[in-house]
């Protein structure tokens, strides 16, 4: 069997993949948010409660969100490049001064970057809620959901609740 892989080293790996999927996820809905917000707003076909105006600004909503998780995440990654080996020394280290440190850089991270990625997606969700009805509002539902699991974990994987060192 291969020996582990070190601690720090895994979770500089898991950091690395994050930003490349969130930049995915934010450059993608970016460009379309974008061309939509630029457009004319489009009235939907049968009123459900949200004006075209109000969808407009759901779509520009969701355009700064993605927009911000891009700018966020470049902010990030190129902090973990810099800071990569004091990263997986500290984390992978038995003095939990430091691998607290790096824990709460984590949490911080990911609570910001996924946040912002969900709240993207929720404003999405309201704006085919406000266009087709149903169809939105179970994805709002389902996304709603999504964005409770997801910080839900990581929540319980950082740091809160844990001894001071």
């Amino acid at each position: 069997a291969p020996p582990p892989k070190h601690p720090g080293l895994r979770l500089a790996d898991f950091f690395d993949a994050m930003f490349k999927t969130i930049t995915a996820i934010s450059t993608l809905g970016a460009s379309i948010t974008f061309s939509k917000v630029v457009s004319n707003p489009t009235e939907p076909w049968v009123y459900h409660g949200i004006s075209g105006d109000d969808i407009q600004y759901y779509i520009a909503d969701a355009f700064v969100c993605f927009a911000l998780s891009l700018f966020l995440t470049t902010l990030a990654a190129s902090a973990l490049s810099y800071w990569r080996p004091q990263a997986i020394r500290y984390f992978g280290t038995e003095d939990s001064h430091h691998r607290r440190i790096v824990a709460w850089w984590a949490t911080l991270v990911s609570t910001v970057l996924v946040g912002l990625t969900v709240a993207a997606f929720i404003f999405l969700g309201i704006v085919v809620a406000g266009l087709v009805g149903t169809a939105g509002w179970l994805s709002l539902a389902l996304t709603s959901l999504m964005a409770v699991v997801v910080l839900g974990v990581i929540v319980w994987q950082s740091p809160i609740g844990s001894p001071p060192p």
